[in-house]
């Protein structure tokens, strides 16, 4: 499923990165390297479009950092040869509040009891916490005054910090890539993308996404082809703000399985088509409302991706 040829992609995602230095005649690449496998990746085609000493790179990391995100990101930087420059932001967002509502406190409890409370959560209003966050958004909040309370309370300033943290993080890059007289770009992925699992304007919304055309599963191609270590490719993907919990725990399904479905509705097949292919309705429910409620998250202004991973795409070997 969602089979890319990998090494076709990696060298239009190069020679994109290239032509954009040359085009807009800038230094050096700058980017954000969290660690995570599409920073990794992204930042490993960047190396090999312009060179090691062309790229800058940075690992912004807070209090509230997983503690082996630092150990990744230099893991990577090492791996590639390049320096990694580490900033903590944790003073700075501690002076804005960040830390300040007693919600940021409880999100310190050990991982075990804030997956307890993510699963009782999705128990009780069937639904997950991302789901609501993005309705809220929305303004598709509901009735429900549990919930509404809830999300008044304990989701609204737990979303406010995530907010304050990325676009803090992408000022901070403008910044260094203004002074490198640099282009930023951003490992943003087509998954997360239609999930909504980033913060608008924040570092993960850049303008120049070169794999945003990517279901997260294909990104995952490209780091075996790439020949990554070993600790990065088979890392859990992290938000990295609230420890011990994953991006999968928080969005409610599996990348793999997002992804499946994503691309059964990329291509049009009808709700008894997907639900032959042994998707539950569930699932299937529960991703177009992610897609649909998230539909607010998508209008900054972003260029086209130089490929992508849709079915019909020259790039899909599966199709």
């Amino acid at each position: 499923m969602l089979e890319i040829d990998a090494a076709r992609a990696a060298t239009a995602i190069e020679q994109y990165i290239s032509d954009l230095c040359d085009e807009r005649n800038k230094h050096c690449v700058v980017m954000g390297l969290s660690g995570g496998i599409d920073s990794a990746v992204l930042i490993t085609l960047a190396v090999r479009a312009v060179g090691a000493d062309r790229v800058k790179a940075y690992f912004l990391k807070d209090r509230d950092s997983e503690s082996d995100s630092e150990v990744k990101a230099r893991t990577m930087a090492d791996w590639l040869g390049i320096e990694l420059q580490v900033r903590d932001i944790s003073q700075v967002m501690g002076q804005k509040g960040v830390y300040a509502p007693l919600i940021m406190r409880i999100s310190r409890l050990g991982a075990p009891t804030k997956r307890f409370l993510l699963w009782l959560y999705q128990v009780v209003f069937r639904e997950t916490a991302h789901l609501t966050t993005i309705k809220g958004g929305s303004g598709h909040l509901g009735r429900n005054p549990l919930k509404r309370l809830i999300y008044r309370f304990c989701i609204t300033p737990l979303v406010k910090s995530f907010n304050i943290r990325h676009i803090f993080r992408r000022k901070l890059i403008e910044k260094e890539a203004e002074r490198y007289d640099g282009i930023i770009i951003g490992a943003a992925n087509r998954t997360e993308e239609q999930a909504g699992w980033f913060v608008k304007k924040g570092i993960d919304d850049m303008p120049l996404q070169p794999m945003a055309g990517l279901y997260k599963t294909q990104v995952w191609q490209l780091s075996e082809f790439l020949g990554l270590p070993q600790t990065i490719r088979e890392q859990l993907p992290s938000p990295d703000m609230v420890k011990g919990v994953t991006s999968e725990m928080s969005i409610g399904i599996t990348y793999r399985r997002l992804d499946e479905i994503l691309d059964y509705i990329d291509r049009g097949f009808t709700e008894e088509a997907i639900l032959a292919r042994g998707i539950t309705k569930q699932e299937l429910t529960n991703t177009r409302d992610i897609q649909f409620y998230s539909a607010w998250m998508r209008d900054s202004p972003h260029e086209i991706p130089p490929m992508n991973g849709l079915a019909g795409s020259p790039y899909r070997t599966d199709t």
